[in-house]
């Protein structure tokens, strides 16, 4: 091979041992060895300056001669020196990349992309890329778009898209019926500190015309689970929960349930069922069914006070009743009952200290499954379906809003009446708890598309003009449609479990805009 010709450090497997080859980098340092790393991979340098030690974190350009694991240096050249000797948080989100596994990551990711579009492909989609700039607002979920200001007359000419559903909806109108993209979206978010938000982030969307909600959602499982079956072997994923948003609202505080942990529920307890309270906070409720020995109970008791303002035990074997701790529920037994539980159970009320314990409980919950020996999957991944049209903001408090995410589910979707109240033909794909998809039947039917609009305007100041367009489309003939939408990064983030999305953005923003590149 010309060592004149550089060589990336994955490649020098395929070369024979003592081949003269070029490689360059930035020099590092693995267990007492210098080495030189580049984006594909690292390998040990001898026979060098031991000088070259206050170099770490330079670039260099290296010849000699590989060796198997090792090159013996004959030439070494300097590129560029690393004079930062601070590496704060700024310097490292710039620099993360010098280290293999940032990179591996982006390997996989790419798999992972391309697993999906061969499978979209072979299923008839067409792979397409819409608009992020839109003119009228489309406010997808009633909450506002970040608008583009022009530079010399100081107003708004466009808006970034929270998602690709509008302009995805008017192409199956028109007569593509089955269309897919990777598409970069825009939602801002000041409160969503939480790593599984981002202002800008990526979005598997799908759309498909003359299909229904249960045919979208086998087709999504067939997806998912050839995505993770191919990166995780055969026979990995192969169930889906479901579950309604009433009872997961009930059984676990939230529509987001952990599927790996359906023996364990986790609901939300109002101040106004607990005896003697003095405050209006919400409790959280950690219920098994099952009894846990006196001893057991009380080391919890003792543990779990160090972490929550207040906590509680009952446990309820038959007709006997234990209470443990300082606060209390005043109906044990009438509340116990709506869950349909006939075993003996125990329930653990834990009052916050603040608003950030979803940490904390799922903690709590691994032990409490270890202890009870309930096998524990690595994924456990689920559908929460019929989701309220509008939330009642006026009949909730600030600490009930915080477990609704916004006050509707898509403007765009199709509703239906059941005991008095409207409902979505939507569903939620919950993987460990973690939301990672959304998506359901949009309304095409443009008489009852104004109807929900006008419902939904009484909530928020949305403007039924803007709409128009929209609705001159859905009366020119629209199909039965379908769609959903997967955080990409949120659904890689669970596949290769990592700590946060922002792993898995190249210069992340959090939900309110802020990033480490600048400030």
């Amino acid at each position: 091979m010309n060592h004149k010709k550089r060589t990336l450090i994955k490649q020098l497997d395929q070369l024979p041992e003592n081949s003269m080859v070029k490689i360059c980098g930035w020099l590092a340092v693995s267990n007492e060895d210098l080495i030189v790393r580049d984006f594909t991979g690292a390998i040990i340098i001898k026979d060098i300056d031991e000088k070259l030690s206050s170099e770490i974190g330079s670039r260099v350009e290296v010849k000699g001669l590989y060796c198997g694991k090792k090159i013996m240096v004959k030439e070494l050249s300097i590129i560029s020196r690393s004079d930062l000797i601070i590496s704060n948080d700024k310097v490292q989100s710039i620099k993360k990349y010098r280290q293999t596994e940032h990179v591996n990551l982006l390997w996989q990711i790419n798999i992972a992309e391309q697993l999906v579009r061969g499978f979209l492909l072979e299923n008839n989609f067409i792979e397409i890329r819409t608009p992020i700039l839109w003119e009228p607002p489309v406010r997808e979920y009633g909450q506002l778009e970040l608008e583009v200001v022009h530079p010399e007359f100081h107003n708004s000419m466009y808006s970034l898209l929270q998602s690709p559903l509008v302009p995805s909806l008017l192409i199956a109108i028109g007569g593509l019926e089955r269309t897919f993209q990777f598409s970069r979206c825009f939602r801002w978010d000041p409160e969503g500190d939480d790593n599984t938000r981002s202002l800008e982030f990526n979005q598997l969307h799908l759309t498909m015309a003359f299909t229904s909600m249960e045919e979208g959602r086998e087709f999504s499982e067939r997806l998912i689970s050839h995505l993770i079956n191919n990166l995780k072997g055969e026979g990995f994923l192969n169930s889906f929960s479901r579950i309604t948003y009433d009872e997961s609202i009930m059984k676990f505080g939230n529509d987001r349930p952990d599927f790996r942990y359906n023996e364990i529920l986790t609901p939300i307890i109002y101040s106004k069922e607990i005896i003697n309270s003095q405050t209006d906070s919400l409790f959280q409720g950690v219920l098994v069914k099952s009894l846990l020995p006196e001893f057991v109970l009380r080391t919890m008791l003792e543990t779990l006070s160090k972490y929550f303002e207040n906590v509680g035990i009952m446990t309820m074997s038959g007709e006997n009743v234990k209470k443990y701790g300082n606060i209390h529920l005043k109906n044990f037994k009438a509340w116990i009952s709506k869950f349909n539980i006939k075993s003996d159970v125990t329930l653990f009320m834990l009052q916050p200290k603040s608003e950030r314990y979803d940490p904390l409980i799922k903690a709590f919950c691994r032990q409490l499954a270890k202890y009870l020996n309930q096998s524990i999957k690595e994924i456990g991944i689920g559908w929460v379906e019929n989701f309220p049209y509008l939330f009642k903001m006026d009949e909730l408090n600030e600490k009930e809003l915080k477990y609704l995410k916004h006050f509707s589910r898509s403007l765009f979707g199709r509703t239906y009446k059941e005991n008095g109240k409207i409902y979505l033909r939507s569903h939620d794909l919950i993987l460990n708890g973690v939301e990672i998809a959304s998506g359901g039947e949009k309304e095409h039917d443009a008489l009852k598309f104004k109807e929900n609009l006008i419902v939904a305007s009484r909530g928020a100041n949305i403007n039924l003009e803007d709409y128009n367009y929209y609705i001159e489309a859905l009366q020119n003939g629209a199909p039965p449609l379908y769609t959903i939408a997967f955080g990409w990064e949120r659904l890689m983030s669970q596949i290769f479990k990592t700590d946060s999305i922002y792993d898995l953005i190249i210069f992340p923003k959090d939900g309110a805009g802020r990033w480490k590149v600048i400030e």
